[in-house]
């Protein structure tokens, strides 16, 4: 299977498109691996920005063009209804999301909930949240929580900054925090890679199920919607990510 991916990626890259012509603007946030900011050099790298520049930009016959520096979610969403932002690139799907925004038909990942606690922390597994009851757990602002987090037994504390796990996984380090959640186990193995924590925390799956994440565009952008979701199709778009998003890391421990 995964030998036929690859020739699937090796075909989309060398056909010969027709000519990107419409801009289409998208709003990020640091999603390692999916979406990574690089300060310096002031651009954005990972599977997602591959997926969606080299593979579906081609397909549907236009150029993503990604917002100068990145921004949470809540600060997306505001921006797409006020005209100023295409679409955002990476959203887990929610009922009232739903209402502000025109997600595309299918997920390009599903991702699954964790928290991290450092090694010493006695907590192995979460069964309820009565487990998590006496933690100061870092979040980011805006991010969807799982119903089974927005239990009143869990005390979240979300961090209003376009980099939120970086953040936390320091804060949980100095002390200021007992665990951090993320909604992305990837995102979390790789922000521990990154940081060199590896061995030194400890991620723990969350009993809910996986979530969807999508690319949405702006409720006035419903052709968008329609030419990203038959490119998708064409493409297969789900095979082509997973094997991109191979790239970064293990993907079967997802």
């Amino acid at each position: 299977m995964l030998k036929t991916i690859a020739a699937l990626l090796i075909f989309i890259v060398w056909t010969p498109w027709c000519r990107a012509g419409e801009i289409v603007t998208l709003g990020f946030f640091d999603a390692k691996p999916h979406i990574m900011y690089d300060k310096s050099a002031q651009k954005v790298h990972g599977a997602l920005v591959t997926f969606l520049s080299m593979y579906m930009a081609p397909e549907m016959g236009i150029t993503f063009r990604w917002t100068e520096h990145p921004f949470n979610v809540a600060r997306q969403l505001k921006m797409i209804e006020e005209g100023r932002l295409d679409g955002a690139a990476l959203l887990v799907w929610s009922e009232d999301r739903a209402k502000r925004v025109s997600y595309t038909r299918k997920p390009f990942a599903w991702i699954r909930s964790v928290i991290s606690v450092k090694q010493e922390n006695p907590l192995v597994r979460v069964t309820s949240p009565g487990d998590l009851s006496a933690m100061r757990i870092g979040s980011a602002s805006g991010t969807f929580i799982t119903e089974f987090m927005r239990d009143p037994a869990i005390k979240l504390i979300p961090v209003f900054t376009p980099e939120p796990n970086s953040q936390n996984l320091k804060k949980l380090m100095s002390g200021r925090l007992d665990a951090v959640y993320i909604q992305d186990k990837s995102a979390m193995l790789s922000e521990l890679r990154d940081a060199a924590l590896e061995g030194l925390v400890r991620v723990i799956e969350l009993p809910v199920p996986p979530s969807p994440v999508h690319v949405v565009f702006g409720k006035a952008h419903q052709r968008l919607v329609r030419r990203y979701d038959k490119a998708f199709d064409r493409i297969k778009g789900t095979q082509v990510y997973r094997l991109l998003l191979a790239r970064y890391m293990d993907v079967d421990g997802l």
